[in-house]
C-alpha cells in the first residue's frame, strides 16, 4: 500500500483499482471536500471493473446533507448502485483490523486458531517471527478469497509466501525449529510458492492449508506444557473449575434419530460428478482453545472424558445453531461463568456481557465468525448460567455480522469445528450424539 493525497484527503493504492477506489470512497467526507468526493466517483464510475457493491460504497460514503452539489454525487452513487449489476469475480474488501488480518476478514475456524495461537512466554508476540509467518501464510489464502485471483493478486501472494520463509530464517533463541521439522515447513512453502506461479488455484488452497498447519503446528510444540500466557481470575464459586491450559480435539459422532436417513458426507464432490458417499455416522471434529477460554473449556473437555455427552439427543438444530448437552440430571454439571477475551485484554473477563460491561463495540480473539464455531449456552437471563449445553454456529455472515451481532460478547465462544464443519446443516433435530471422546490434549486438562 503507498499513501497517495487527492484533493488534500488520504487514500491508500491497492493492487485492485476496484479495491482502492471503495477505500478511497470511504475516506472520503463530503463536508470536508466536495471536489474530492466528485474526483472519487467520477474514478469510480468510469474506471475498469464497474460493479454494483463499489456504487454502493460510493453511497454509503457520500453524505446526502450538505450542498447541492453534494447531493448530486450521493444520487449518481445511489442510482448506479440500484442500476449496475457487479462484475464477476469482484471482491469489496474492507477495514477489518479487528475482526480479521489487516482489511481481510477471518472467517474460517482453523485460521482462527492458527492466528491467535499465542507466543513462547520469552518471545514478544508482536515481534514473533514465526507469528508473522503465520500471518503471511493466512494472507495467501484471504487474499484470493477476498480480492480474486487476478494478476496482481497472484504477485501479491507470492511475495507473502517469500516473506513467510524469510521470516521463518529470522527465528532465534528460543523460536528456533528443529532443523528436520524447519526443512519440511520450508518445503511446504516452496510447493506453495510453484503452485502460486503456475496460478492454480484450488492446489494453492489445499497447499496453503498444508503449509499453515505445518507451521502452527511447529509454533505449538515450543510452548511449555500446561502453559497459560496469564493467570485465569473468575469469580471466587468458579475457582475450584477445572481448567485446560492449552487445546484439546474432541470428536463427535452423530447419528439421525431416523434409522433409515444418511448423512452425505461429500456434497461438494457429487456437485463436480464424484460418486456420492452416504454414511449412517457423521464425524465431526472440534478444537477448543483453553488458551482464551480456559475455565470453559476446561469444564467442557471433563464433561467429554466423563462420557456426559454419550447418547445426547441434538435438542436444537435450527436455521442459526445446532445445540446439544440438556440434561435433568447435575451428576456432572458444574455451572461456569461466561469467559470473555476481548483482543485489547491481556486475560479473559468473566461474568459480565459485553453490554453490561460497556464494551459492546469490542471484539475478540475467539468470534463467532466461522460456520462450526463451538459456544456455550446459559439462560439470557444469568451471565454465569452455562454448565453443560453446547452449540454449534450455521455461521451467515447477514445473520451474525462480524463485530456486530447478539453472539459475541454475550455467549462464550471457546473453539471451532476443523472437520465436516460444513455437514453440520444436514443434523436434525432428535438426532443422536452416539460419542464424544477427547482425541488429544487431555494432558492440559487440570484441576478436574
Amino acid at each position: 500500500q503507498t499513501p497517495h493525497q487527492l484533493s488534500g484527503l488520504k487514500v491508500e493504492l491497492h493492487l485492485s483499482p476496484a479495491v482502492w477506489r471503495i477505500q478511497l470512497l470511504r475516506s472520503m467526507r463530503c463536508g470536508e471536500n466536495c471536489a474530492g468526493a466528485l474526483v472519487a466517483l467520477v474514478l469510480a464510475l468510469t474506471w475498469s471493473d464497474p460493479a454494483a457493491a463499489l456504487r454502493i460504497n460510493a453511497a454509503r460514503s457520500l453524505s446526502l446533507r450538505g450542498t447541492w452539489l453534494q447531493k448530486v454525487a450521493a444520487g449518481v452513487a445511489l442510482a448506479s448502485a440500484v442500476t449496475l449489476a457487479p462484475a464477476p469475480g469482484l471482491a469489496v474488501v474492507n477495514p477489518m483490523q479487528d475482526v480479521g488480518v489487516g482489511e481481510f476478514l477471518v472467517k474460517d475456524g482453523g485460521q482462527h486458531l492458527r492466528l491467535t495461537l499465542p507466543s513462547p512466554p520469552t518471545v514478544d508476540a508482536s515481534a514473533d517471527p514465526l507469528r508473522k509467518a503465520q500471518i503471511n501464510l493466512e494472507l495467501v489464502k484471504l487474499r484470493l478469497e477476498q480480492v480474486g485471483a487476478r494478476g496482481p493478486v497472484w504477485a501479491q501472494c507470492s511475495r507473502e509466501a517469500d516473506q513467510a520463509e524469510k521470516n521463518l530464517d529470522a527465528a532465534t533463541g528460543s523460536l528456533v525449529l528443529p532443523a528436520d521439522t524447519k526443512t519440511a515447513i520450508v518445503g511446504e512453502i516452496r510447493t506453495l510458492k510453484q503452485l502460486i506461479r503456475e496460478e492454480n488455484l484450488s492446489a494453492v488452497n489445499a497447499q496453503q492449508v498444508k503449509a499453515a498447519e505445518a507451521l502452527a503446528e511447529a509454533r505449538q510444540s515450543l510452548l511449555p506444557p500446561k502453559f497459560l500466557p496469564f493467570d485465569p481470575k473468575p469469580p471466587e464459586e468458579f475457582k475450584n473449575l477445572p481448567v485446560l491450559k492449552g487445546r484439546a480435539k474432541v470428536e463427535f459422532v452423530i447419528r439421525h434419530g431416523n434409522a433409515q436417513s444418511k448423512f452425505l458426507l461429500n456434497p461438494g464432490e457429487t456437485q463436480e460428478g464424484a460418486t456420492a458417499k452416504y454414511s449412517q455416522e457423521l464425524p465431526l471434529e472440534v478444537e477448543v482453545d483453553g488458551y482464551h477460554a480456559p475455565i470453559t473449556a476446561g469444564n467442557f473437555i471433563r464433561l467429554v472424558s466423563d462420557g456426559f455427552y454419550n447418547n445426547q439427543k441434538i435438542d436444537k438444530a435450527e436455521e442459526l445453531i445446532v445445540q446439544t448437552g440438556e440434561t435433568n440430571s447435575d451428576k456432572l454439571k458444574s455451572l461456569v461463568p461466561l469467559e470473555l477475551f476481548y483482543k485489547r485484554d491481556q486475560e479473559p473477563v468473566y461474568s459480565f456481557t459485553s453490554d453490561e460491561d460497556q464494551r459492546a463495540t469490542e471484539t475478540f480473539f475467539l468470534p463467532f465468525q466461522a460456520y462450526g464455531a463451538f459456544g456455550m449456552a446459559r439462560s439470557p437471563e444469568d451471565a454465569d448460567s452455562a454448565s453443560s449445553q453446547v452449540f454449534f454456529v450455521k455461521w451467515d455472515q447477514a445473520l451474525v455480522p462480524p463485530g456486530r451481532n447478539t453472539l459475541d460478547g454475550f455467549y462464550t465462544c471457546f473453539g471451532y469445528t476443523t472437520k465436516n464443519a460444513m455437514l453440520l446443516k444436514q443434523v436434525e433435530p432428535g438426532d443422536i450424539v452416539v460419542s464424544a471422546k477427547v482425541l488429544s490434549g487431555m494432558e492440559n486438562l487440570v484441576g478436574r
